[in-house]
């Protein structure tokens, strides 16, 4: 029973570390950029297949917006 509980406490515990430092990792830095700039960064990045999901979200919500 100690070996089953001391097996979950730690992959729990290395579930929540792998968990934090993924969405440290990401960078939304494009939401502070103007939309001319993030057009252009999307552009840049879709001709190399390089694309994250919601930086293209990101400009798709803002022409809908405008």
């Amino acid at each position: 029973m100690k070996r089953f509980v001391l097996t979950r406490i730690i992959g729990l515990s290395l579930l929540s570390v792998t968990m934090s430092f993924a969405s440290a990792e990401k960078c939304k830095c494009y939401e502070d950029m103007s939309t001319g700039e993030l057009q252009k960064k999307v552009e840049e990045l879709s001709a190399s297949d390089k694309l994250p999901f919601g930086m293209g979200i990101e400009l798709m919500k803002r022409w809908a917006n405008n």
